[in-house]
């Protein structure tokens, strides 16, 4: 790559390494899009990852070119702004505070300081621009400084760069979802025991949970959505209620996860944190069983959980939904006609609460919840506008596949 001797090719170099970045995420995200639940829980955590790598090694390459571009013009430092002066002698500074230097030699640095401003700009120090790894809004704030330009434009987006990108970064690389589990036997396995090995989920998957529910309260919605989609499988084995000889299963957390995830959808949150605090509070330094928690969610919701608990507690398998979508124009407004089949073979019906999701060519959406509660289920709903798209389950609440029914 040629060096930056003008604008334009500072620009341009810039402009092609920023180039080649988003299309590999375009690409991936395009992979996401058509990938089954399985894969999409990989590419996910993949996304996340190479999102972070992109970031750091775009800051890093366009900091360095345009510090190159400054230095190819070799203006003395007297024309260029006082940042860079001060960069000059920064690293020199860092190395006086952390070694034992004579006086003669602060003093031979202070003239450096006052008498060297006629010299000439020809480097920076690779120091001074070091994303050491770690990227988060004070490093770039720092990089900025460096550089004299502005960064007004980063401390609008620091929660979604240290709360959103690098903290998920850096749970996949370093185990944070391992230390957040941990954490959580503190609630859910030491202060509340189950009575049996057969309650071994409300340990297990109470605290898979809580990895979810950190992510929330750290980083907002989305990143619920993605804790739980990188928790799905289609093959979870056996049931919660039957853990079998080998206990500690992806059934056990991964699965647990999920029926929490569908109970707080089924209850609200509000029923769904109430029931989890007075959980906790009756059964607090003792044991409980899967029938203890059933009776305490039925009633802190005052809601009949009997079928809930005998399709995803002591039932096998998950639903699997097709369906398909008709849209009829009546006078002013638009019939929409959706025909839904559940088509697993596990469990013959489920009784859920869907999401249905319409969106507008506008953009502007509009939801409403049905209660499932038989195998094959007529929707019909009217809008004023003709949807651009119809969504079933568009949070991903429910451990599902839904699939559009082939013609």
């Amino acid at each position: 790559m040629s060096k930056p001797y003008t604008a334009d090719n500072l620009t341009a170099q810039i402009t092609q390494d920023l180039t080649w970045r988003l299309r590999e995420i375009s690409d991936l995200k395009s992979a996401i899009r058509s990938a089954d639940r399985n894969l999409k829980r990989v590419l996910l955590r993949s996304m996340v990852a190479i999102c972070y790598a992109h970031w750091e090694g775009h800051v890093k390459f366009s900091a360095r070119k345009y510090v190159e571009h400054i230095a190819l013009r070799k203006l003395m430092y007297s024309e260029l702004s006082p940042q860079f002066y001060r960069n000059y002698f920064l690293p020199r500074l860092a190395a006086l505070s952390s070694s034992k230097t004579s006086v003669a030699e602060r003093c031979s640095l202070v003239i450096e300081i006052l008498s060297s401003q006629e010299n000439r700009f020809v480097k920076i120090h690779d120091d001074l621009i070091n994303t050491r790894a770690n990227l988060n809004s004070d490093v770039i704030s720092d990089i900025c400084l460096v550089c004299d330009i502005r960064g007004d434009y980063f401390e609008d987006k620091a929660t979604f760069i240290d709360a959103i990108l690098l903290k998920r970064r850096n749970a996949i690389a370093h185990g944070e979802d391992t230390f957040v589990h941990e954490l959580a036997h503190q609630w859910w396995g030491n202060a509340v025991g189950p009575k049996s090995w057969k309650d071994i989920w409300l340990n297990e998957g109470f605290s898979t949970y809580s990895e979810a529910l950190y992510y929330e309260a750290v980083s907002g919605k989305k990143a619920l959505q993605s804790t739980m989609l990188s928790k799905y499988s289609s093959n979870f084995s056996g049931s919660l209620a039957e853990p079998g000889p080998f206990l500690f299963t992806r059934t056990m957390y991964d699965k647990g996860a999920w029926v929490l995830h569908m109970l707080r959808w089924e209850v609200g949150d509000s029923s769904f944190f109430n029931i989890l605090r007075t959980y906790y509070e009756t059964y607090k330094y003792s044991n409980a069983s899967i029938g203890d928690f059933k009776s305490v969610s039925e009633e802190v919701s005052g809601k009949n959980l009997d079928k809930f608990f005998e399709q995803w507690v002591y039932g096998k398998g998950q639903i699997e939904l097709e369906y398909v979508t008709e849209t009829i124009k009546s006078n002013n407004e638009y019939l929409n006609r959706i025909q839904l089949s559940q088509i697993q073979e596990d469990y013959e019906e489920y009784h859920f609460p869907l999401k249905v999701e319409f969106v507008f060519k506008d953009s502007t959406e509009k939801s409403l919840r049905y209660e499932i509660t038989s195998k094959d289920t007529l929707i019909e709903i009217s809008t004023t506008d003709m949807p651009m798209d119809i969504r079933l389950d568009p949070d991903n609440w429910l451990l599902a596949v839904i699939n559009i029914k082939d013609e």
